[in-house]
């Protein structure tokens, strides 16, 4: 079982069968316009670290509200190894669906928030524009969504919690690493927590099970310093501080 049933979203009641917005594959980025030039500037103060979590938590919210309308596994799996990928690159593969097999109001969206996750993830790594995948995908997940009060209030309660913990540094653009539990808005999250809900994290995934995470012989024989699917925190900004 992959990692994305949050309590929160089967709370928010979000599955509905019936499409009510407009989808077009050939102007997908109308759905992303105009951007909220506020919650972008808002976002551009937090570290890549939080942006690429922001980014997958709205990921989240448009897999699991086509769930009864969609039986293919990618999207979910895809999620799954972006929170790995964002503790370390080495445990994600890169994946970008193919157009071709990702057309109409439901493969289309979902395509799309793949694909910003894989911007955010490519942006952090290269210290480029980060905020820009995560209002997209906050304008993504607004449009299809038939009711997004509670997604609206997800996001106040998520931005309210990162925006003192994980700011934007020029010193340090990545930022420490955001458990998934920090956006739970019924979890009671401390940064002193994150390194054992990493380690769970890490070692609750199973590579032989979902294609976008690569194996730790893979990894070992390419190259990987370390241990494969084990998180610490210390290490973590040392190697930063290095960087």
């Amino acid at each position: 079982m992959t990692h994305i049933n949050q309590s929160y979203l089967s709370r928010a009641n979000i599955q509905d069968a019936h499409l009510r917005y407009k989808w077009d594959d050939w102007d997908v980025q109308a759905v992303c316009e105009p951007e909220d030039a506020a919650l972008y500037d808002r976002l551009g103060r937090l570290s890549h670290r939080a942006l690429m979590a922001f980014t997958t938590g709205c990921g989240e919210w448009v897999v699991y509200r086509f769930e009864p309308l969609s039986d293919d596994d990618a999207p979910r799996k895809h999620m799954e190894a972006a929170w790995a990928g964002m503790v370390d690159p080495w445990y994600s593969r890169y994946w970008e669906p193919p157009d071709r097999l990702w057309l109409g109001p439901v493969r289309g969206p979902l395509q799309l928030a793949i694909i910003f996750t894989l911007e955010a993830k490519v942006d952090a790594e290269a210290c480029g524009d980060v905020a820009l995948s995560a209002v997209r995908a906050n304008e993504l997940t607004e449009h299809v969504l038939t009711d997004s009060r509670p997604f609206s209030a997800w996001r106040e309660h998520v931005l309210q919690r990162l925006e003192p913990l994980y700011p934007y540094r020029d010193d340090d653009p990545s930022g420490d690493v955001v458990p998934r539990e920090a956006l739970d808005p019924g979890f009671d999250f401390q940064p002193e927590l994150t390194e054992k809900l990493v380690q769970e994290y890490l070692r609750s995934l199973n590579p032989q099970s979902n294609r976008f995470l690569r194996t730790a012989s893979e990894m070992l024989e390419n190259g990987f310093g370390g241990t494969p699917y084990s998180f610490d925190i210390q290490e973590d900004r040392r190697r930063r501080a290095d960087w």
